[in-house]
Parts: structure tokens; sequence; C-alpha cells
């Protein structure tokens, strides 16, 4: 009887230990944006990028593409100045492997508030990514 009631303890205890959990902090939590409305790839190039745990996703025209965390290898930001009215352009450029190449992509932003929120979500996105550039001051 011992040994029924220690297979079923153990058998128990290993099901729950393996299982995903379910709670959180609802509205406790810490709130990352999670969708930007960007310009992709050059100014003007409107398309929206969605971050979710398992992909970032980028939507422009017809096309619908994502990556995963594990392809990230690097993001960078820069700040370009040079633009008529003192109107600042925060780029962002991810550096990432798709079927064994190196391949960049690029975010742009006008809005400073819209540039930190999107840099937040690349620290949640690829905590462990190396990041290059400007990060004071957006």
């Amino acid at each position: 009887m011992r040994r029924y009631l220690f297979v079923a303890l153990t058998l128990g205890l290993s099901i729950s230990l393996n299982q995903p959990s379910i709670a959180g902090l609802g509205t406790a939590g810490n709130k990352v944006q999670r969708k930007f409305e960007a310009w992709c790839g050059k100014k003007y190039n409107k398309c929206s990028v969605s971050f979710t745990n398992y992909s970032l996703s980028v939507s422009g025209g017809d096309e619908w593409d994502g990556i995963y965390p594990s392809q990230m290898l690097s993001f960078s930001s820069e700040t370009n100045t040079k633009v008529r009215l003192s109107r600042r352009l925060y780029n962002f450029i991810i550096r990432y492997q798709e079927d064994g190449n190196n391949l960049t992509g690029t975010f742009i932003f006008s809005d400073p508030k819209v540039a930190t929120s999107f840099r937040n979500a690349l620290i949640w996105f690829c905590p462990n990514c190396k990041r290059y550039g400007n990060w004071v001051g957006l």
C-alpha cells in the first residue's frame, strides 16, 4: 500500500512541476506596450510591429512576417537629428538569423515616447540580446 501511495505522490508531484504557470499579476503587472505603428526599412513605409511571448511580427501591405527571440542577435538605436524643423527620427536596427544568414531589419519612429516604449519592448522580448547605440535620452 505504501508503495502505491509513494508512486502516486511522486507521479502527482512530477506532473505538477511540469505544468506551466497560469497565475499572474493581471492589471498590477508591469505593462509593456506590445503593438506599434512604425516605418519599416525607410521613412514613410508604414507597418505594424507586434510583440508576443513567442514572436516579433511585422505587417505591412499584404505581407506578415516575424521572428522568434532565439533568432535575435542584437539591436541598436540611432537618433537622426539631420531632418527639417529639428524633428528627430529614432532608428532601431535589429540583427537576426534566418536560414543560417545574418540579416537586419530597421524600424523608424518620430515620437520619442513611442521610441522609448519600443526600446522597452525590445528589452522585454529579448533581454539577453546585445544592445548598441544611443540608449540614453530617448
